[in-house]
């Protein structure tokens, strides 16, 4: 590349920064505004070069030399909204335009066609002006109305009108003109309204999934749909709760990160364990883990798919910490019954489960052995075939008393 060529490059990059490149200090928000404010500018500097031109050869020496005239001053209000004065920069520029094309249309005479750009130019400043100033925005947009409507109450200008032909050609320009700048307009505001939904589906999608990862999916949906407080009496729900055995002592004297990972591992097993057997996760509590399954009804096989979760649970969690030294065990307790369940937290949402069904199913985790599942007898009643429950005998449970439980197990 020859060095004019490349001192060409270079000015063009220049320029091509002055008006497009957005300076840190502009909000996230507002940088579409910013460029779109300077791009105006700049068409607004080329089409008055251009107007000059044409009102030169119309013999029309005040229209052409105003309309050069503000060229450079179009090009200075670039500068000014760079600096962040973009409510300064973009009224002068509407302010100027209106008392522009007003101007034109008052010495062109009527028949120019030149008021028509008047009703083009209403819509503009509520493209350029920031979120923060919608009022602004409609302040200036009133102008160039009160301009269209004023100007034909005018008196003739004193100057001689163009000839004839002249402003037949000015009205067939200034009405495609008028209709170009209209439906640009409309175009770009058309692709920003398809940017934002777009943007909004985003955003909500990202929301759901932010959501569910917090509370069950049926339950997203229903914050999602606005609901705002959720509390439900569920007549039957299946509760598991399983309890790391020897993850205190595996942890003793390793880094956090190592514990942080063993842990990822674990419940990211359990985690997709749920998933094929269509169980809920509720939470998890330090290396204590809870599920339910909500009963549909009568025949309803909630119990035996949380139970074939329990039992590839513990499988999972024997096979991990057989990687981890044969340290690593599970202790698992399953109940049936009835429950409250609902959403609670204003700054973080959790959803949870109470009632006696959560307390026993608790117990029956912490009152049995490693690597076995212990089930109340409501469970054992309950339990579907593929499925073997073995009688424990007799176990004190704290706050309800003696209860018979079971060891459940494969056929």
């Amino acid at each position: 590349m020859t060095p004019r060529r490349l001192r060409g490059a270079a000015f063009g990059e220049r320029v091509r920064a002055f008006v497009l490149a957005v300076p840190p200090a502009v909000p996230e928000r507002d940088r579409r505004r910013f460029v779109t404010r300077n791009i105006a500018f700049v068409g607004a500097a080329i089409a008055h070069a251009l107007l000059a031109v044409g009102y030169a050869l119309l013999d029309e020496p005040f229209l052409a030399g105003w309309s050069l005239a503000v060229v450079p001053f179009f090009v200075a209000l670039v500068a000014v909204n760079r600096r962040g004065r973009h409510v300064l920069a973009a009224a002068v520029g509407a302010l100027e335009a209106v008392l522009h094309l007003g101007a034109c249309a008052w010495i062109l005479g009527p028949g120019s066609g030149a008021s028509y750009l008047l009703l083009a130019l209403a819509p503009v400043p509520s493209i350029g002006l920031a979120h923060d100033d919608r009022r602004l925005a409609f302040f200036w947009a009133l102008l160039p109305m009160v301009a269209f409507y004023t100007v034909p109450a005018l008196p003739p200008a004193p100057w001689a009108p163009p000839p004839p032909a002249a402003v037949r050609a000015l009205w067939w320009l200034n009405t495609l003109t008028a209709f170009a700048g209209t439906a640009t307009i409309a175009a770009y505001a058309a692709r920003v309204g398809d940017e934002v939904e777009s943007a909004l589906d985003h955003e909500r999608r990202r929301t759901r999934e932010l959501l569910e990862v917090v509370v069950p999916p049926r339950i997203a949906a229903r914050i999602l749909d606005g609901e705002r407080r959720i509390a439900d009496a569920i007549p039957e729900v299946a509760v598991f709760f399983a309890d790391l055995s020897g993850f205190t002592a595996w942890s003793s004297g390793r880094s956090a990160l190592e514990v942080v990972q063993l842990l990822e591992r674990v419940f990211d097993r359990l985690d997709l364990l749920a998933e094929r057997h269509a169980v809920e996760k509720i939470k998890t509590i330090g290396d204590a883990y809870m599920a339910v399954r909500i009963g549909e009804g009568a025949g309803d096989d909630h119990v035996d798919r949380l139970a074939a979760f329990a039992l590839d649970a513990q499988d999972a969690v024997r096979a991990l910490g057989d990687a981890c030294g044969g340290m690593l065990r599970v202790r698992a307790g399953l109940h049936v019954g009835a429950a409250v369940a609902g959403v609670i937290g204003r700054t973080r949402y959790a959803y949870d489960l109470w009632g006696d069904t959560v307390n026993v199913a608790a117990r029956m985790e912490s009152t049995g052995e490693v690597d076995r599942v212990q089930v109340s007898a409501d469970v054992a009643r309950r339990i579907g075939r593929g499925f073997v429950v073995t009688r424990r005998g007799v176990v004190d449970v704290k706050g309800k008393g003696p209860l018979e439980t079971f060891w459940l197990g494969r056929c």
